[in-house]
């Protein structure tokens, strides 16, 4: 399967930024002495659109949980204070209310030593929408493709007691002149959504809708890491 798609057909005429979305089969292939050579094989999907109308937002999100005693671990002269610790914990664990009253009473309460502990980072999620109104019989057909090509490439096969991975994708951001902007890590889709006929009281003469949102979600399946970037400014 191979499947090259430049919606809409005037689309590099415009001198604008636009999406390429890359779609690859999951698999592996190997080489004369069968040993795996790469992870991918050679169903192709290439789908090039206009910048999504909701533009495109990079969230990354960091897990960092409290954890007690982690200060106190930084120096072997924190020992003691870990000992002290420990028997306050002991004793504030034996007598309970009576502890908590006496700190009520004093105004004060046990230092924990508590400090954020990294617990590694999210994976960064994308939702690009495409508001689609073709102006051309062609540029119609050209939807009703990319309809049917993201879902399969968004679907696993089906092949008995086991299923093949849907495929996996990359996307890029490109200037006019093929250059790329911004590019995503290898990617899966986990949402889609299509809404046709958004506009019932405008239809095409051939039956077709005047304007078909598509809405997509990608996850990445690599992290993002400080190597990643140069840092330069």
């Amino acid at each position: 399967m191979y499947v090259n798609i430049t919606y809409p057909t005037n689309l590099e005429k415009n001198y604008a930024s636009y999406i390429l979305l890359s779609g690859r089969q999951w698999g592996t292939k190997y080489k004369k002495d069968k040993t795996a050579k790469s992870q991918t094989l050679n169903n192709e999907i290439y789908l090039s659109l206009p910048m999504p109308t909701n533009g495109i937002s990079d969230n990354t999100t960091h897990n960092w949980e409290a954890a007690e005693g982690v200060m106190l671990n930084i120096s072997k002269a924190n020992i003691g204070k870990m000992a002290m610790k420990g028997a306050l914990d002991k004793v504030k664990s034996s007598f309970g209310n009576m502890v908590a009253a006496q700190q009520f009473a004093s105004g004060k309460t046990i230092n924990d030593y508590a400090a954020l502990n990294y617990g590694g980072q999210g994976f960064r999620q994308f939702e690009f929408e495409f508001e689609m109104t073709p102006d051309s019989k062609k540029d119609a057909l050209k939807i009703n493709k990319i309809i049917d090509v993201l879902r399969v490439g968004s679907l696993p096969q089906n092949e008995g007691y086991l299923i093949q991975y849907p495929f996996f994708w990359r996307i890029e951001i490109l200037k006019p002149n093929g250059e790329s902007y911004f590019s995503v890590k290898k990617s899966v889709i986990n949402n889609l959504s299509i809404n046709r006929f958004t506009d019932t009281q405008s239809i095409h003469a051939d039956g077709e809708p005047t304007k078909t949102v598509i809405s997509i979600g990608f996850s990445e399946i690599e992290k993002q890491w400080r190597n990643d970037y140069s840092g330069d400014t």
